[in-house]
């Protein structure tokens, strides 16, 4: 029963924190906070639960150096480079929700990538869903670009950059 609770525990907070950083990063550029600064003080404070967590279990890291260090590369990539782009898309008058549609193509990334790595082959059916949603995600990007104090064009490139370093994370994770 523990392991369940601490699943669980894990679970609900990956969500409220994953889903913090769209919500959390519109609000401070609605109110002029400065993004960035949230952006750094959010991760202190997840290093610094992490650190927690880590001490509360007693136990360090047993792995090689090199294994150490890739982990903390994809971890970077992971969650730094894939939320710098959205707190910067939206910091620069990206919607949130168009935000979070562009990120939300990063599976279709990863399995375009796959398939062209490893060879894995994705069905009919898989390749008219992405399109349609690749179709969908561009005409709600088409109309926040018409919106008012609409972002630089080149602003909506930033969304897709956090789904590839998304996508690129969890390569080097594997």
């Amino acid at each position: 029963m523990p392991v369940l609770s601490s699943s669980l525990f894990v679970s609900i907070g990956l969500v409220l924190c994953w889903s913090s950083g769209f919500i959390g990063t519109q609000m401070a550029a609605d109110s002029r906070l400065e993004s960035l600064a949230l952006f750094c003080w959010r991760f202190i404070l997840a290093a610094s639960l992490c650190l927690m967590l880590l001490l509360a279990r007693r136990r360090t890291p047993t792995r090689e150096p090199g294994a150490v260090a890739l982990e903390l590369a994809a971890g970077s990539l992971n969650v730094g480079g894939f939320l710098l782009g959205v707190v910067l898309a939206i910091d620069l008058g990206v919607s949130a929700g168009v935000t979070a549609l562009v990120t939300a193509l990063q599976p279709l990334l990863a399995a375009l990538v796959m398939g062209l790595l490893h060879g894995e082959r994705i069905g009919a059916v898989g390749w008219l869903g992405s399109l349609l949603a690749a179709a969908g995600v561009s005409v709600a990007v088409g109309g926040d670009m018409q919106g008012l104090g609409a972002a630089p064009w080149w602003a909506y490139l930033l969304p897709v950059l956090s789904a590839a370093s998304l996508t690129a994370g969890s390569l080097l994770s594997t």
